[in-house]
This record gives structure tokens, C-alpha cells and sequence, in this order.
């Protein structure tokens, strides 16, 4: 019984060794073929999924507008025209592109869990849109910092200071906040502002935590010093805290108000992200 049991696997790798041996060489010819197209028709998949091209023509909405801005910067996501390159680079999406030839996945880091629960948003329509901009295309309400690397388990400020993408003067890789706040220490006195000030010390800062509170994707970058401060100077093609609010309430239907939010509100925000920022 036992000598049986141990020739069973013999007798079945016997049996498939003769089985590819009877196989005629057109059969072996075609599923060598037909996996060959496989392996190529994969890697091809692999290397349109990492072009911008492949976030338009599988998802077309919601994503075909933020497509069109990533491409030629013409538009912000809310249909508004650019009308300088200024403006144009004001957008980070298209700045990335125009400087380093960035693509949306290099910032867009595609983790499973994220891309499975995209698919399902889209196959259900089930994104929570914000509208439909003077072009026809739709549009979605802007993410934080923290919604971008939900799905990465990592904190929020890797999304910008990510390694390869952010250096001093000297070469140097700008990794940490405390690196960031160094560099531009002296930002503020080389624009002819108070030289106490540091756009990037948040520490001084009520409730502006996070990068994209000024950075803007797909929009015009803001500059939230402007909330407070009205001789803070803006990059060109920026815009102030109350321009900002005018495109918001065009956008989304919102009030317009003169500051974003008071200091108690702020200062909530501000637990509010160091509490994400800890369970990171």
C-alpha cells in the first residue's frame, strides 16, 4: 500500500512530461505565443498605468479635467483660465511637470487598498463630486495632506518632502519641517517683509499645518500669511487668502468671509492634525 502511495507521484510527473511530449509543435509554438502576449500585453499595462494618460482614459470622470490642467495648465480645476505662466506654475500638478517632468503616480504613490477603493467610487459613481466647471468637466472638493497619504502609513509632510524632490542651495536633501524651516529662514527679508517671518516655521502659524494649506495641486497656490498679515508678499501668480475665498465660493457655493477661520478654529484644526499625524 505504502510503495503504492509513493509511486503516485512518480506515475503523475511521468504522465505530464508525456503529455507535453505528445503535444504537437504547432500547439507548443502557440502557447508559447500566447504567453509571450501576456507577458508583453502586462508589461505594456504596467507602463501605461504609470503615464498620466492612463488616469483620464480609465477613470474620464472625475479625472479628465485634472488631465487637462496636469497637461497644459490653460486651467485650474474649477474651469478658471490661467493667464500668465506665473499663474500657471502657481499650480503645483503643472509646476511639477514643467520643472522636473513629474507624473501624477510619482506624487500619487498607487497603493492597493487606495486603487481598489477608487475603482469601486468610480464603478459605482459614488465620488463625492463638487461640480461641473464652465468647461463641462467635473471636479472634486480639494484633499489635504493628510486625505493624499491615507492609504500610505506615512505622514502627511512625505508627500511633499518625499526623498529625490525638495534641495537646499548646497545639494542637500529637505526631508523634515525642521530642514524646510531652516532653508527659508530669510525668505521673508530677501521679499522686502519682516524678517521675523518664516512662511515655512509653523510654529508661528495658527492652524496652517500642512502643505497643501498653501500648495495647491490643481489650483492656484494661496498664500495664507495673507489671513493675517496684509503686507505679506505674494509669489507671482499666487493668490491671497480673499482671492482664494472669491474662487471657493464660485466653486463650492460657500460664503464669502473675510478670514478663513478664527484663531479657536485654527487652533483646532491644528490638534485635530497632530493627532493624525501621531496615530501615523
Amino acid at each position: 500500500m505504502s510503495e503504492n502511495t509513493q509511486d503516485a507521484p512518480e506515475k503523475k510527473a511521468n504522465e505530464s512530461k508525456g503529455f507535453f511530449k505528445r503535444m504537437s509543435k504547432k500547439a507548443k509554438v502557440t502557447i508559447g505565443v500566447v504567453l509571450a502576449v501576456l507577458v508583453v500585453g502586462g508589461l505594456g499595462f504596467n507602463a501605461w498605468h504609470e503615464t498620466p494618460e492612463f488616469c483620464g482614459a480609465i477613470c474620464h470622470d472625475p479625472m479628465d479635467m485634472y488631465l487637462v490642467n496636469y497637461t497644459d495648465g490653460q486651467y485650474d480645476a474649477y474651469g478658471n483660465e490661467m493667464k500668465s505662466a506665473e499663474e500657471s506654475n502657481a499650480m503645483m500638478a503643472y509646476m511639477h511637470k514643467e520643472v522636473n517632468d513629474q507624473r501624477c503616480l510619482q506624487c500619487h504613490v498607487a497603493a492597493m487598498e487606495e486603487q481598489l477603493t477608487e475603482g469601486m467610487l468610480w464603478i459605482t459613481n459614488g465620488y463625492e463630486k463638487a461640480g461641473t466647471n464652465s468647461l463641462g468637466y467635473t471636479y472634486l472638493h480639494d484633499a489635504t495632506g493628510d486625505q493624499l497619504v491615507k492609504y500610505r502609513s506615512v505622514k502627511a509632510d512625505e508627500f511633499c518632502l518625499a526623498p529625490g524632490c525638495h534641495t537646499d542651495t548646497a545639494g542637500n536633501e529637505v526631508l523634515t519641517r525642521e530642514q524646510l524651516t531652516e532653508v527659508t529662514k530669510g525668505l521673508a527679508a530677501d521679499l522686502g517683509a519682516n524678517p521675523d517671518r518664516n512662511p515655512h516655521n509653523f510654529t508661528q502659524h495658527y492652524g496652517v499645518n500642512q502643505c497643501t494649506d498653501c500648495h495647491k495641486g490643481h489650483s492656484q497656490s494661496v498664500n495664507m500669511c495673507t489671513d493675517c498679515h496684509d503686507d505679506a508678499p505674494v509669489p507671482a501668480g499666487w493668490l491671497t487668502v480673499e482671492q482664494r475665498n472669491q474662487i471657493e465660493a464660485a466653486a463650492f457655493g460657500t460664503e464669502v468671509t473675510g478670514a478663513t477661520r478664527t484663531a479657536a478654529e485654527a487652533q483646532a484644526a491644528a490638534k485635530a492634525h497632530e493627532a493624525l499625524q501621531k496615530a501615523a
